[in-house]
């Protein structure tokens, strides 16, 4: 925590919706715990490996023609890392540069046993774009392993260049409608006072899951609080008003725009 945070219970007497993956979630629940919040899990996404495994199994065995492996989540990391255990293989193999599309990403690398030769400087699509095309050149292979929902952005950049990609789906986004009825409780009661979206899979499943409530009445006095812009257009253009977005696109950046917005505010 920042010495802000620890001199103040910045959210003390406030309620806050977690949606990530349970299996993510921990880092930002404690978090919000800390600053004083009681907090709700709503785990709208269930991870779990992918259904189709064709196209990556046969990257896994073809390991050795990619240039470069560009991870952009540190679940498509811990999937590939999976995958490659029971293809009785090593992630510590990889001979290809391995680039991570932020610092989350790039240590879940590091715990696998590789060095990540790049770190995106904008910790989404556009900045690995950004950060990789004074890199690389037509031909090449670059092979992309990433979850079921992923947006089209990155191949379609690389390609442009002339670059060799090859997608393979490593996990999907299931959804979970766990803790649905504990967290419409608590929204008609009005004690909900913020929602946190991490991606654009939270955002969607949370409205398909409320589709026959009426959020508008609901959400009149939550705020709501998206980890970057990609998941911040998704909210936009489903009808959500965004009140703060990360300007790091990481839980330690979410935490200090709720900071911000919460500062000097009183409990209703």
């Amino acid at each position: 925590m920042t010495e802000r945070e620890q001199d103040k219970q910045t959210l003390a007497g406030r309620m806050a919706v977690v949606t990530r993956a349970r299996s993510q979630a921990s880092d930002l629940v404690a978090r919000l715990e800390e600053l004083g919040s009681t907090v709700i899990e709503f785990p709208l996404i269930e991870l779990k490996p992918a259904s189709d495994s064709t196209a990556l199994q046969q990257a896994i065995q073809e390991l050795a023609r990619f240039d470069w492996i560009v991870f952009t989540s540190v679940n498509g990391v811990n999937f590939f890392a999976e995958k490659m255990a029971e293809s009785g293989r090593s992630f510590r193999e990889i001979e290809a540069k391995i680039g991570a599309v932020g610092p989350k990403t790039a240590e879940a690398i590091t715990k696998h046993g590789k060095t990540t030769e790049l770190v995106a400087d904008d910790y989404q699509a556009s900045g690995l774009l950004k950060t990789l095309r004074p890199i690389l050149a037509a031909g090449q292979q670059v092979l992309l392993p990433r979850g079921n929902m992923a947006k089209a952005d990155l191949p379609d950049g690389l390609r442009s260049w002339g670059v060799d990609v090859t997608e393979a789906i490593t996990y999907e986004n299931a959804l979970s409608s766990k803790g649905k009825e504990t967290v419409l409780k608590q929204l008609k009661a009005g004690r909900v006072d913020l929602i946190t979206f991490t991606s654009s899979s939270t955002v969607l499943n949370f409205l398909h899951l409320m589709s026959e409530e009426p959020l508008d009445q609901l959400l009149k006095d939550v705020k709501i609080a998206c980890i970057g812009p990609v998941t911040e257009t998704t909210a936009k253009e489903q009808g959500l008003q965004v009140d703060t977005v990360a300007k790091r696109y990481t839980i330690d950046g979410l935490i200090e725009v709720i900071c911000d917005l919460y500062e000097g505010q009183e409990v209703n």
